[in-house]
């Protein structure tokens, strides 16, 4: 599952409102640990908890894939053999989730397979300047080297990208390419 902090938070919502993003949406490690960011492309009543809340015309969908069940889980998945269709998502997003990716070169494969041509992926994760392990399975910590080195397995190209010293954390937006 991810945490959410306020770095991540505002840096998905200026992505959304920065780029043409549309389609089906995918968040990977979805469970809810303190915050989600399913409020960027869904809509429902203010102070209703997102549950309630309901697709967009830009986002007719958003699925929630995690390892373990609960809130925001929409379906229990692992990233690494997705059961989705070639090509099903315009977005996918991965926030504090791959850190704990035991292979996160196979999940790059998998999302870059479930992500449409022109589709757009964003990423945070724990930098190399963050603390040690905080949970469960904890395995990485990311160079800003790591990202270009990941995108560019998938296929994607690097649009945006933040290494933030103020939250520890590196983050990223790119767009497949092929």
């Amino acid at each position: 599952g991810s945490t959410m902090n306020h770095a991540t938070n505002d840096f998905v919502g200026a992505m959304v409102a920065k780029f043409p993003m549309a389609g089906p949406v995918l968040e990977i490690g979805s469970r809810d640990i303190g915050g989600t960011h399913r409020h960027w492309f869904t809509e429902g009543e203010p102070g209703t908890r997102y549950e309630t809340w309901h697709s967009t015309e830009r986002f007719p969908q958003f699925v929630g894939i995690d390892l373990i069940a609960g809130n925001a889980v929409d379906v229990v998945m692992d990233c690494h053999e997705m059961t989705f269709e070639n090509e099903s998502f315009g977005v996918v997003l991965s926030t504090s989730q791959m850190e704990h990716d035991s292979d996160p070169f196979r999940s790059m494969a998998e999302i870059s397979r479930v992500l449409k041509t022109g589709g757009y992926f964003i990423f945070t994760a724990p930098s190399w300047r963050g603390e040690g392990p905080h949970d469960y399975h904890d395995y990485w910590r990311f160079m800003p080297e790591s990202i270009t080195e990941l995108f560019k397995r998938a296929n994607l190209e690097v649009l945006e990208f933040i290494d933030s010293i103020g939250s520890n954390d590196v983050m990223a937006c790119g767009i497949k390419q092929c």
